[in-house]
């Protein structure tokens, strides 16, 4: 007599309560990429935490850099120091190392 795989593999999952359904594997998933997104932003901030910047925690002005995006830069350069870290799109993007001063 075969084996019937299939009923065995509910079974299983009905034991323990695993729910396979389009929404349970697509929830699933954003759940995962969200988690996965925060602790790779946390880990770059821990990395580059040292080189001073605006706080990447508090969204930045974007109108403000899009309107006068070379004013902009320079006060950060007068806030911040000749070496600064910028965050274009909040935590969630890639910062940017400017270095204001070529000596």
């Amino acid at each position: 007599r075969p084996i019937n795989f299939r009923k065995g593999l509910f079974v299983i999952l009905k034991l323990t309560m695993c729910d396979i359904t389009a929404w349970g594997v697509f929830s699933s998933l954003l759940l995962g990429l969200l988690i996965h997104t925060v602790l790779s932003a946390l880990y770059t901030y821990y990395r580059l935490g040292h080189i001073p910047g605006p706080n990447p925690f508090i969204p930045p002005n974007v109108f403000k850099g899009i309107s006068l995006p070379v004013k902009y830069f320079k006060d950060l350069a007068k806030e911040h120091g000749k070496i600064y870290l910028y965050w274009p799109g909040w935590i969630l993007t890639k910062p940017m190392v400017f270095i204001a001063d070529v000596k």
